[in-house]
């Protein structure tokens, strides 16, 4: 969990979910270069319709 922590405190990750017994970790700057990638690759966001 340290690393964890020092991640988070970096701001490289973000907790999600904040469930007790299983939390989430969330790297939103790499979330964000993959979906720029599936923009530029014509590929559709989840989500999206049509």
């Amino acid at each position: 969990m340290k690393g964890i922590g020092r991640l988070v405190e970096i701001g490289a990750l973000a907790e999600v979910g904040g469930r007790r017994r299983s939390i989430l970790w969330q790297a939103s700057e790499v979330l964000d270069a993959l979906d720029g990638f599936a923009t530029r690759a014509g590929r559709r966001r989840l989500g999206d319709t049509g």
